[in-house]
């Protein structure tokens, strides 16, 4: 019987030792883990920063090498090419760098305005590029 008793006390001593290398590998991992997850996070906000420039910056090389557009308002064709000025005025709008709704106004609604005919306006725009 006691033979029995040395055999299963250092069993278990074993399976102890055992569990606390693991426990301790585990508490070890854990550690780490939340390590990479303080470095993760502290990364988070300056990536997500960066991908918004990135993204607004393929949105500006995407806008400038595309076709005029009738979404497009006045101010964003005005700053496309130097010939627009010259677009505008032969339909006879010569200033609208500096009408004061130009910010809000697409080209739609300017042909709508001034009862300019679209599809030319928009073709005499285009054949600029």
């Amino acid at each position: 019987m006691a033979l029995r008793d040395e055999l299963y006390a250092h069993l278990d001593r074993r399976v102890r030792d055992i569990l606390a290398r693991r426990g301790e590998r585990l508490a070890e991992t854990r550690s780490e883990l939340e390590a990479v997850r303080t470095t993760v996070a502290s990364h988070e906000s300056p990536l997500q920063e960066r991908i918004a420039s990135l993204r607004s910056a393929a949105d500006g090389l995407a806008r400038a090498h595309a076709p005029f557009e009738p979404s497009w308002t006045v101010d964003q064709t005005w700053q496309r090419h130097p010939g627009v000025r010259a677009v505008f005025a032969s339909f006879g709008l010569p200033s609208c760098d500096g009408c004061s709704v130009r910010f809000d106004e697409t080209l739609t609604e300017v042909a709508e305005a001034y009862a300019l005919p679209l599809p030319e306006l928009m073709d005499r725009l285009r054949a600029l590029l």
